[in-house]
């Protein structure tokens, strides 16, 4: 799909990643529009809209805006998404790959935000939010269900 983006005091923010099936806006100025096709949307200051793959817009929703706002303050946010997810955005923003040695774990919860800086507390954030434990496996790093005696 293709948007356009009006923000007559050039102050925006966007979020999308190769990965992603979707891009959000962040309007930081006034009197922002959006355009995909040939529709306009205002798109008002502080205001956020979420484009879907397949070329729906609406508003973005409480954890979207957060996602795509916290990392120009230094900050991860991951809100309700899977382990899975939280998983891949560890590899992306952090570079550090952890495996989930259960499958059956990798639907649960997860809801954090942690430094850019320290992906040791986003480990701990996600080991919180989803239940699970790090560890090593050999050389690999691993999560684990926190409840599983071994």
């Amino acid at each position: 799909f293709n948007a356009v983006v009006n923000a007559p005091d050039g102050t925006i923010l966007i979020r999308t990643y190769d990965d992603d099936s979707s891009v959000t806006v962040i309007a930081k100025g006034t009197a922002d529009s959006l355009r995909m096709d040939k529709v306009w949307r205002p798109l008002a200051a502080g205001a956020a809209m979420h484009i879907g793959h397949d070329g729906t817009v609406g508003d973005a929703t409480p954890g979207q805006f957060l996602e795509a706002s916290t990392w120009v303050n230094d900050t991860v946010s991951i809100a309700n998404r899977t382990l899975q997810d939280a998983v891949d955005q560890l590899q992306q923003w952090y570079g550090t790959k952890v495996v989930v040695l259960d499958s059956t774990l990798l639907t649960r919860p997860v809801t954090i935000q942690a430094p850019m800086s320290s992906a040791t507390a986003a480990i701990a954030a996600i080991e919180k939010s989803a239940n699970v434990k790090f560890g090593y496996e050999g050389q690999g790093m691993v999560f684990r269900d926190a409840e599983q005696k071994r």
